[in-house]
């Protein structure tokens, strides 16, 4: 799974996220944002209200201090803005699950007990205007050096060049209805594990996922920041673990809390960050099986023993990335490297990758070996060492094994 792909929330136009503000802030430089400081109206069409998320529950409150929540949400919209000019008005269409509905309901529950229900919501989005006149210039000024770059790489490499037609158009035309849902994205439509939760969407708080690092760190409700993660993207695997503030539980037996370095190595071990450096050598549709050390994901368990006797672990995890590295989970087998191409993945490709980034790794695991800057196979002292990451603050953290029959992914 990789970050910021899949399903991913996105209104179109290239524009994906996975967090906004209730405050109307942007979530990146240039938006997406709430625009009128995160105004929303409510169904009637005539109330104003604002959002608000606590744990994961989605509500609505209005300045008088009436709050809309579950069903009663539905048919709410409020508009997504950029900078230059781009609108997207987004509808809450549905508010799923057995919480609110009695009759004809598909519950979603955490994957790690207690299973409890998670509520799902239902977006849909329609643009309503496009860039400004010179915001538009200069996309299509910076798209046409854009296209001319990409050619002149295409022409060394003796390929047809692109005409700006087969260029993905970033600005498509304004619509008069709600023609697509927010959560749409192709993992949805390829894969059967997500395909009927295909267009629900989670909403949590106390959790900022860095792209770019792949980094965990923690927020504040009253700072108003929330994740929007689509069903089958690498947020909502979080939260499906309890890998997040919301899904954390402290006043349980045994206690269902972890700590940022735990969701940091579960958010690496999720994204295949091997490097630490937060480039994901993964993506979607990839079979992979792990177990964090506390053993609160064992469905099913993973014999250890039997997977290192078959050559089956792939990585063991901390809050830097891999520790060590066996097979990676995109390796193409039985394919000559000259015919591969991206995603697949081949285990020096990541060590050159790792050995560039400036990596450090130890030949043993903590406490054990000497410092080295290629990453190492994933011994039997690594994989003996992994149970007590419970205890080390997430040393290491989390096992990952490949499936029993290996993948070709070099003609995708």
């Amino acid at each position: 799974m990789c970050f910021g792909c899949g399903n991913s929330a996105t209104v179109g136009d290239g524009i994906v996220f996975d967090e906004l503000n209730v405050n109307g802030l942007p979530s990146a430089v240039g938006g997406p944002q709430i625009v009128n400081s995160g105004d929303v109206l409510m169904g009637n069409g005539t109330t104003h209200a604002k959002l608000r998320v606590q744990g994961h529950v989605l509500t609505a409150v209005t300045p008088s201090g009436t709050t809309y929540s579950g069903t009663q949400l539905e048919g709410l919209t409020f508009t997504i803005g950029m900078d230059d000019g781009r609108r997207y008005l987004v509808r809450l269409t549905k508010v799923k699950g057995c919480l609110y509905r009695q009759k004809d309901c598909t519950p979603i529950t955490f994957w790690v007990t207690p299973k409890e229900e998670i509520p799902q919501y239902d977006f849909e989005v329609q643009k309503t205007s496009q860039r400004t006149s010179a915001a538009a210039a200069a996309a299509a000024a910076a798209a046409a050096a854009d296209l001319a770059k990409r050619n002149a790489a295409r022409k060394r490499k003796g390929q047809k060049p692109l005409n700006k037609n087969e260029v993905e158009n970033d600005d498509r035309a304004v619509e008069t209805t709600f023609a697509e849902h927010l959560c749409r994205g192709p993992l949805a439509d390829e894969d059967a594990l997500w395909e009927a939760k295909k267009n629900s969407a989670f909403t949590f708080e106390g959790d900022h996922y860095d792209k770019a690092t792949k980094r965990v760190t923690t927020t504040v409700q009253a700072d108003g920041w929330f994740n929007l993660a689509c069903y089958g993207a690498a947020p909502a695997k979080m939260h499906l673990l309890r890998h997040t503030s919301a899904g954390s539980l402290p006043s349980f037996v045994p206690q269902r809390k972890t700590t940022v370095a735990e969701r940091t190595a579960m958010l690496k071990a999720i994204t295949a960050d091997y490097c630490g450096n937060g480039k994901s050598w993964t993506a979607d549709n990839t079979p992979l099986r792990w177990m964090d050390a506390r053993e609160w994901y064992p469905t099913p368990r993973i014999d250890l023993d039997r997977a290192m006797i078959r050559g089956r672990v792939e990585a063991v995890f901390g809050e830097n990335g891999a520790v060590c590295l066996n097979k990676p989970r995109r390796l193409p087998e039985g394919t000559p490297s000259s015919e591969c191409t991206t995603p697949a993945v081949r285990r020096e490709e990541v060590r050159m990758a790792c050995r560039a980034a400036g990596r450090t790794f130890r030949t043993g695991p903590p406490g054990e070996g000497g410092p080295t800057p290629d990453i190492p196979e994933c011994s039997r002292r690594f994989v003996d060492y992994w149970p007590q990451a419970k205890d080390s603050n997430a040393a290491v953290y989390v096992v990952s094994t490949n499936p029993p029959k290996d993948a070709d992914y070099c003609n995708e």
